[in-house]
């Protein structure tokens, strides 16, 4: 990603805070609502046929948003490990409500694996947009 396209993300971000925040929470939202459903209430999905890819893509998202909104409201002194933190905590959270639901739902290694991968995986996009911040 070029500088001119890392400031246009930033400013957008920035000007329009408001909407990427109302973004991330629908997004939290959703992701919250698929992983603790009952599995027989959610419609079949071939979208994330192999689960695990499904976690990394989930939250390489989630974590890129969360990313950007932290870099454009603290600049550099965005904390990347602070970023990183948060999804792991958000990822720990869905595997202990899942591991505590009375239907299908359980708590497994390989699925928080698949998470830190994907959130890991997002902290490169993120530091190299924290380092153009102004």
């Amino acid at each position: 990603m070029n500088n001119s396209r890392r400031e246009f993300l930033i400013n957008l971000v920035k000007e329009r805070k408001n909407l990427f925040y109302g973004l991330f929470f629908m997004v939290t939202g959703v992701i919250l609502y698929l992983t603790l459903s009952p599995p027989d209430e959610l419609p079949k999905q071939t979208l994330f046929k192999f689960d695990k890819l499904g976690h990394f893509v989930i939250f390489f998202g989630w974590t890129s948003l969360f990313g950007m909104l932290r870099v454009a409201q603290s600049g550099k002194k965005a904390r990347l490990l602070s970023i990183l933190f948060s999804a792991v905590l958000f990822g720990l959270m869905i595997e202990l409500l899942q591991h505590l639901m009375p239907f299908k739902r359980s708590a497994e290694a390989l699925d928080m694996i698949a998470n830190l991968t994907g959130s890991l995986a997002a902290l490169i996009p993120i530091y190299l947009l924290r380092k153009k911040v102004p």
